[in-house]
């Protein structure tokens, strides 16, 4: 079921039907407004790698031969997006006395993208300890 609002603001349901086992795809849409009556339109549906192509013809015509444009037929053109880019974070601890390793990691991170975001103030066991560890946070986005 699709459901999609037109110009005018009214929404309207298509519910459609495929069938897969012909070729091309066959699909049969019912386009119900909130007000008016039930229309029907036939068409075909063209998938290639990751975009769809669904021809339809106007309410009463007979169904398409193809997914080209003509007359009285209506193509809509349906790309997949490519994935959200995403985020991916790392810690970097730097510890009084181990400062060598941590500055390596830190810039091998760099060299794979990533970016200091932000730093934690310096930890201590207690009160009266002095300061032993400080942590870098990182990011980069991958695509």
């Amino acid at each position: 079921m699709i459901e999609s609002r037109t110009a005018t603001g009214t929404p309207i349901t298509m519910e459609y039907t495929l069938d897969p086992t012909k070729s091309p795809i066959t699909i049969d849409v019912e386009t119900v407004p909130v007000r008016g009556k039930k229309t029907r339109g036939l068409g075909v549906v063209e998938i290639t790698n990751n975009r769809v192509v669904i021809a339809l013809a106007k309410e009463g015509a007979d169904r398409p031969k193809s997914v080209e444009e003509a007359e009285g037929v209506t193509v809509y053109y349906f790309q997949k997006a490519p994935p959200p880019p995403r985020t991916e974070f790392r810690i970097v601890a730097l510890t009084v006395g181990k400062e060598e390793e941590a500055e390596k990691e830190l810039n091998r991170l760099a060299k794979e993208g990533y970016e200091l975001v932000s730093t934690t103030n310096p930890t201590a066991p207690d009160a009266k300890a002095s300061v032993t560890t400080v942590h870098f946070i990182l990011k980069r986005i991958v695509k």
